[in-house]
C-alpha cells in the first residue's frame, strides 16, 4: 500500500487512535461464580473495537445494559466527531463559533480546559491545524517545512478559544479543535454511568485501550489488565489490577504519517513537532477522560512528565524511545 493511501484510509477513521493495550476478558457469556453470569460484547467504533463486559445474575439484564450502553456510544460519537458533517464539532470547525453548543460538548470542553491548564499547557485540543497541515502535506509526498508549522502554530492555542452553555468561538481565523486526545475516554465514561444507571454493579469498557473498570469481577476480585509492548505485540510491559479506576495508553505506533514515524497523531503544541522522548505512555486514573488526556500530555512531556504527573496523584508507565 502507498504511504498516501494508507494516511487516508487511517484519517478517514477519525484519528480516534488505537492503543494496544490488552485485559483479560472473555467473549461470549457462560455461567460466571453463584447464579452470576459474565456477558461481553464488541462492536467497532471510534475506529477500534470497543467491548463491554457485565457480571450480574441476570443475564437478561446484562444484554439490556450493554445494548443501552452501545446506544450511549453512538450518540456520543455522533455529537463529538470532528469527521461527521452533521456534528457540532465538525460546523465549529467549519464556521469557528458554534450557538447553544450540546451539554456533551460543553462538559468536554471543560474537560479539555482543566486538563490544559493542570499539564501547563501540553494537552491542547486546539492543534487540529497542525494535523491539517501534516495530513495535507504528506499525502502529497511532502514534509512541512519550517514555515509552514511556523505559520500553523499561529492558529493554535487553547487560550484563544472561548466557549460557555451558551456558545463556543475561535478568537483567531483558520482555528479548528480535535477532540481525539479525550472524547474516547469521555464516551467510556459516559458508558459506565449509563450500565451502573441500569443496575449493574460489575463491568468493565474497554475502547482500544481507552479503559474504565467498576466493582471488580465481583467482591474482592479485581479485573486484570495487562499493557502490551508497541515495539513487540506479543510482549507484555506491565500487568496490573484493577477495580475501579481507568487507564489509557497513547503512543507513536497509533497513527503516523511518514515511515521514521517523525510525524504521528500527537503534537507538541509548542514546537509544532510530534513529540521524539517516548514511545508510549500508560496512565491510570479514576475516569477514562482523565487517563486519555494524560497520556497525550504524558506523550508531550516525555519522561520529565511522568514526575509532574506524580506529583497530581496519578501513576503512569512510560516507553522511552531507543
Amino acid at each position: 500500500m502507498k504511504r498516501r493511501t494508507l494516511i487516508k484510509g487511517l484519517l478517514a477513521g477519525g484519528l480516534w487512535g488505537v492503543a494496544y493495550q490488552a485485559v483479560e476478558a472473555i467473549e461470549g457469556e457462560f455461567s460466571w461464580g453463584k447464579g452470576e453470569h459474565l456477558v461481553s460484547r464488541s462492536r467497532t467504533a471510534m475506529g477500534t473495537l470497543v467491548s463491554v463486559t457485565v457480571i450480574d445474575h441476570s443475564r437478561d439484564l446484562a444484554e439490556e445494559a450493554i445494548l443501552q450502553a452501545f446506544e450511549t456510544m453512538d450518540s456520543l460519537v455522533a455529537t463529538l466527531s470532528r469527521h461527521q458533517k452533521k456534528s457540532p464539532i465538525f460546523t465549529l470547525n467549519t464556521t469557528g463559533y458554534l450557538r447553544n453548543p450540546p451539554q456533551p460538548v460543553v462538559e468536554v470542553l471543560s474537560l479539555a480546559s482543566h486538563h490544559w491548564k493542570i499539564t501547563r499547557g501540553a494537552f491542547d485540543i486546539s492543534v487540529k491545524p497542525l494535523l491539517d497541515l501534516y495530513q495535507n502535506r504528506f499525502s502529497q509526498g511532502q514534509r512541512p517545512d519550517v514555515k509552514e508549522i511556523k505559520e500553523a502554530l499561529e492558529t493554535v492555542g487553547f487560550e484563544k478559544v472561548a466557549f460557555s452553555s451558551r456558545g463556543i468561538f475561535f478568537k483567531r481565523q483558520g482555528m479548528g479543535i480535535t477532540l481525539d486526545g479525550l472524547a474516547k475516554g469521555y464516551i467510556v465514561d459516559a458508558m459506565v454511568d449509563e450500565l451502573r444507571k441500569m443496575g449493574v454493579n460489575h463491568g468493565l469498557v474497554n475502547a482500544g485501550g481507552d479503559l474504565r473498570a467498576f466493582g471488580g469481577r465481583g467482591p474482592n476480585r479485581p479485573w486484570r489488565i495487562a499493557v502490551r509492548d508497541p515495539k513487540q505485540k506479543s510482549g507484555i510491559l506491565k500487568r496490573f489490577e484493577l477495580f475501579d479506576g481507568a487507564c489509557a495508553t497513547s503512543g507513536d505506533y497509533e497513527i503516523y504519517f511518514d515511515r521514521e514515524r517523525l510525524f504521528y497523531h500527537i503534537v507538541d503544541p509548542q514546537s509544532g513537532l510530534s513529540p521524539k522522548g517516548l514511545s508510549s505512555a500508560t496512565v491510570l486514573a479514576r475516569s477514562a477522560a482523565q487517563a486519555d488526556a494524560l497520556s497525550t500530555a504524558l506523550m508531550v512531556l516525555g519522561p520529565s512528565g511522568r514526575g509532574m504527573l506524580s506529583s497530581l496523584g496519578f501513576r503512569a508507565y512510560i516507553v522511552p524511545k531507543v
